[in-house]
């Protein structure tokens, strides 16, 4: 008779262990606790469900109990696991349909119960229509909630990819929103320039965003939440949407005496294993590696844990399999922007000691001369020393997944930004300009690791310009038609097509830094300007694409 393969908890990394391991060994006897009433659905489907685009609750459940059956996978829902005894090797816990107390043994063991919400210790959480979201039944209370309440103003904490998902759901339903961030950005995982991006867009959409503030307490009036009162306000608020992260679910490998890791999460081999042989985890309760910085991280995804569940059945069964570790590929939509990222950040390459230089491109999804083309931003970020590529963050209405993807390859590969830039990408009119925008950026990158010219990153300008006035300047090289918008603060104006003719304007002693829309002319100024003897001269990255605040309307 197989091995008896017992499985703790049933949304993503679990019923994908099983399954696997139903494949690799069709004797094992192969058992899956759940505690919630469902199994194996689509938590980052969660935000669709709510809004309507997904009118079939059932289209979130990947596969049921049933199903699994057919498989020789038997599913025991409603059951809490309260205890792990290694030396034993049991389990126990509680029947909540019948109360009864149960004990069961393994052979092999894993363990995958996720994260759950953070829930801040703050005055009013107990208050009607205040709601998390993170499992289906979360879900359910939202959309019970907006049908049978006179929900309209809607205040989100937190300002992540969840809460990001659900303005989008909220405003699609008529609801006023608005979100509240601690943090003095939304999107944290970005640099500020590309959230600063996404903000502007949010708040065209009707969404009030307010940063750099935390949630001080909920008040109610007959039961229900009516207002948030946060560090620096009163915001009404018919219901509240408590999105402020996750953390992982460890209290059972914790009481079990496995490892647990620098991050406060589950330590775990590249081959899935606990501290205890023959007890895997995977999923959201686990750590892992950066396959850039080599140091140990948790960065819960949907994706990662159904790879390491795969990966923790194949080795339980005999097998050699490994998972290397993340980049912290990801994406996510928000009305039409497609907002994605892998790799480091610039602040984050800073922070872990790299002297990192960074290229922000403007790209379409097809040729200039094809109708229809939509744009992303693309920011490529490499290591001044090494030329390796480290991250990128793409944002916008076009491609943003493709160029995503097509660096994470290229993170993978250890490639570096002269190498990416003669990558065989495939070309025609409808699907991509004649040079990628992913070799633009290389190209880019290239010119400034090769001293051709220097980047200046927004919050250093932002900084000078309020300290170092007397020996800094903002040159503004875009052309006369483009000024009816805003400017940066105290620029100078000097069109490209006049910078020749007018470049005595302009002291050679200050350091300069030169803008256009995007980069590329202000590029070709500073190219001009070396040229003709200025020495302290830097392009400023991303340009007034990036620049987001401190801004003034007309010449």
């Amino acid at each position: 008779m197989g091995k008896r393969l017992l499985v703790i908890g049933g949304v993503a990394a679990g019923p994908k262990a099983a399954a696997k391991a139903r494949r690799c060994n069709p004797e094992m006897e192969i058992l899956i606790y759940q505690e919630e009433e469902e199994i194996s659905y689509a938590g980052c489907g969660l935000p669709y469900y709510i809004s309507g685009v997904i009118q079939e609750r059932d289209k979130l459940i990947s596969r049921t109990p049933g199903k699994f059956a057919l498989d020789g996978i038997k599913v025991l829902r409603r059951r809490r696991i309260e205890g792990i005894d290694p030396q034993r090797r049991m389990i126990h816990g509680k029947n909540l349909e019948s109360d009864e107390a149960f004990e069961d043994h393994f052979d092999q063991l894993v363990i995958a119960t996720g994260a759950e919400s953070i829930r801040p210790k703050i005055e009013g959480l107990h208050l009607k229509n205040v709601f998390y979201l993170r499992s289906i039944f979360d879900a359910d209370a939202i959309v019970e909630a907006l049908k049978a309440e006179t929900i309209q103003r809607v205040v989100i904490a937190g300002g992540g990819y969840i809460g990001l998902e659900m303005a989008e759901s909220l405003i699609e339903l008529g609801k006023e929103v608005t979100i509240v961030e601690l943090a003095p950005q939304i999107l944290t995982l970005f640099d500020e320039d590309f959230a600063g991006i996404l903000r502007r867009y949010l708040e065209t959409k009707g969404i009030k965003i307010f940063t750099s503030e935390g949630i001080q307490s909920l008040i109610g009036k007959d039961g229900r939440v009516n207002q948030i009162r946060t560090t620096h306000r009163e915001i009404e608020a018919d219901a509240v949407l408590l999105s402020l992260g996750v953390r992982p679910r460890i209290d059972l490998a914790r009481r079990a005496g496995l490892r647990i890791g620098e991050t406060g999460a589950i330590w775990v081999n590249e081959r899935m294993e606990t501290s205890v042989e023959g007890i895997y985890a995977a999923g959201d309760c686990v750590e892992t590696t950066h396959l850039i910085t080599g140091k140990r991280v948790w960065i819960p995804l949907g994706s990662t844990a159904n790879k390491q569940g795969r990966v923790a059945a194949v080795n339980l069964c005999g097998g050699h399999a490994i998972f290397p570790g993340v980049m912290g590929t990801a994406i996510f939509k928000t009305f039409e922007f497609n907002v994605a990222k892998t790799g480091l950040s610039l602040k984050e390459a800073e922070r872990e000691g790299f002297h990192s230089v960074q290229a922000i491109v403007k790209g379409y999804d097809r040729a200039h001369y094809i109708p229809g083309g939509k744009e992303s931003t693309l920011k490529v970020i490499a290591d001044q020393n090494t030329g390796r590529i480290l991250g990128a963050q793409a944002i916008g209405k076009g491609p943003s997944d493709k160029f995503i993807d097509i660096i994470a390859m290229a993170l993978h590969g250890k490639l570096t930004a002269q190498e990416l830039s003669n990558v065989d990408l495939a070309y025609a009119p409808p699907f991509s300009p004649v040079l990628s925008p992913v070799i633009v950026a290389a190209n880019v990158l290239t010119n400034k690791l090769e001293g051709k010219v220097r980047g200046i990153p927004l919050s250093e300008v932002k900084e000078k310009l309020s300290t170092s006035k007397e020996t800094f300047q903002v040159l503004d090289v875009r052309e006369e038609d483009e000024l009816q918008g805003p400017k940066i603060p105290g620029s100078h104006w000097i069109p490209l097509s006049k910078l020749n003719k007018q470049k005595g304007q302009l002291d050679k002693t200050k350091e300069i830094a030169v803008h256009c829309e995007t980069g590329l002319r202000s590029y070709k100024a500073c190219v001009k300007l070396q040229q003709e003897g200025f020495e302290k001269v830097r392009n400023i990255d991303g340009g007034m694409l990036c620049w987001c605040d401190d801004l003034e309307k007309e010449r």
